[in-house]
């Protein structure tokens, strides 16, 4: 499944519970860094990335200026989407929603991209945690629709 989904976090404020870690590979004793810092969330694959330049251009300016990470789920979303389909929704233990509180729910702000085909963006909107869970599994159930969500109290879109 052809999916970008990204969430963009302030740096400072992305939690120590997920543990990144960076992969590397060991030869002769000497180990080497591969790629990008990793963690795991359920069946959540998440990956420290860098941030597309054309999101930026796409959110509230305050967010332009902002240091924030990018992590991305670089797997999990095709068992997302066959429990979403043999269910109808998903369990408890291996939600969306829960990975969504974890990962974004003690941060003051965040941006979250969902794109189908990883090409496109259909909506830009403020949302809560919630309401991104919903848009997305109804995204991968029914229409294929792209997202760009942000929350931010004290900011407003320009």
């Amino acid at each position: 499944m052809d999916i970008a989904f990204e969430l963009l976090i302030p740096s400072d404020e992305i939690t120590s519970e997920l543990h990144f870690k960076q992969p590397f590979f060991e030869w002769d004793g000497v180990a080497y860094p591969q790629g990008n810092e990793q963690a795991t969330y359920q069946y959540f694959k998440l990956e420290k990335s860098t941030i597309p330049d054309y999101i930026l251009r796409l959110v509230p300016a305050n967010f332009q200026q902002a240091n924030l990470d990018c992590v991305r789920v670089s797997e999990g979303v095709d068992v997302l989407y066959e429990k979403l389909q043999s269910n109808g929704e998903e369990t408890t233990e291996t939600s969306l929603l829960n990975m969504l509180n974890e990962v974004l729910g003690k941060t003051s702000r965040w941006i979250v991209v969902f794109e189908p085909g990883c090409d496109q963006i259909d909506e830009v909107l403020n949302a809560d945690i919630q309401e991104v869970n919903d848009k997305i599994c109804a995204s991968l159930l029914q229409e294929r629709k792209g997202y760009i969500f942000w929350k931010c109290v004290q900011f407003q879109r320009n």
